[in-house]
């Protein structure tokens, strides 16, 4: 059996969807992979309990019970899996990485910032590399460079920034604005730009055709560039300023079942409070999933994985 856990050296750096994409990639006949998330004594967190929930809805995983598992569950869930089962195991930030991974009797793939090779200086034992996640596209060339003592602790790859992948929902524009609703609708619509309305109506529609799947930011005294945007195809309209806009840009956003938000911040308020939204994007969704594949396929070397840890 082949043990990886699957540890952070930064903060929210990626680990389950650095998972997710692993696991799809290394599916095969005859090769049964699972998905295992920690919790560091309280179960009940959303945060284990929402990746738990993801990887045992997976379709590529297999055995993955639902729920976060202590170290001491982990140890017998394990232990009661076939011996050709592949188990990734994602750590929780608040365990000592050393401890888990010996308890398990597994190798450790760290994932981090653009640095992360740099920041595992040190912790090489029982590691098998390090993958820098949300690497910025300059950044690209020089991350994948670094190594820290030769080939002691390799890069595995570095995974660059992705719209679809930092993309989060209506619902979670809702939540961080704590706006009112004007207009309901699909609150698990996906947004991948936040667009701020330009100045002049003039080239609205065209202007907001150039960012698929967006939210609009805008106050409510412009009615026609509100229509561009709901013409253009935006999947949902923050109306910024307090006001509510006319009722015929209403009546359009309801015929469009477009959710249209209402708050009490100006516009560059409002931009400003939404950057919180970036940094607590969820990893849900078979877009996200697919993406994932994609991009570990193209940027990590899974065949060290492979070879490593002995799997057939």
């Amino acid at each position: 059996m082949a043990t990886i856990l699957v540890a952070s050296l930064s903060p929210r750096a990626g680990k389950t969807t650095v998972i997710t994409g692993l696991a799809q990639n290394l599916r095969q006949p005859g090769r049964r992979i699972t998905a295992l998330r920690l919790h560091s004594g309280d179960a009940l967190q959303e945060g284990p309990q929402r990746d738990a929930r993801l990887y045992s809805l997976s379709p590529f995983l297999n055995d993955s019970p639902g729920v976060p598992l202590s170290v001491e569950q982990a140890i017998g869930a394990i232990a009661a899996l076939p011996a050709e089962q592949t188990v990734f195991v994602e750590s929780d930030d608040n365990l000592s990485v050393d401890d888990v991974a010996a308890a398990l009797g597994a190798r450790i793939v760290y994932i981090g910032s653009p640095d992360a090779n740099v920041a595992a200086h040190g912790r090489s034992d029982g590691a098998i590399g390090t993958i820098a996640n949300k690497v910025a596209e300059r950044r690209l060339d020089e991350v994948q460079r670094l190594q820290v003592n030769g080939a002691t602790l390799p890069s595995l790859g570095s995974i660059p920034e992705d719209a679809v992948l930092a993309s989060f929902t209506v619902g979670q524009l809702h939540d961080v604005l704590a706006a009112k609703v004007l207009v309901d609708g699909d609150f698990d619509r996906v947004i991948e730009k936040v667009v701020i309305g330009p100045v002049s109506a003039d080239p609205g529609r065209e202007y907001f055709s150039r960012f698929p799947s967006n939210a609009v930011i805008t106050r409510s005294h412009k009615p026609d560039l509100l229509l561009a945007a709901l013409d253009a195809g935006t999947n949902c309209l923050i109306i910024a300023g307090g006001k509510p806009p006319l009722e015929y840009v209403i009546d359009r956003a309801q015929s469009y079942e477009v959710p249209v938000l209402l708050t009490v911040n100006n516009t560059f308020e409002t931009a400003r409070t939404l950057e919180e939204v970036y940094s607590t994007a969820r990893f849900r969704g078979q877009r996200k999933m697919e993406r994932a594949a994609e991009l570990t396929a193209t940027n990590v070397d899974s065949d060290v994985l492979i070879r490593t840890v002995g799997l057939s």
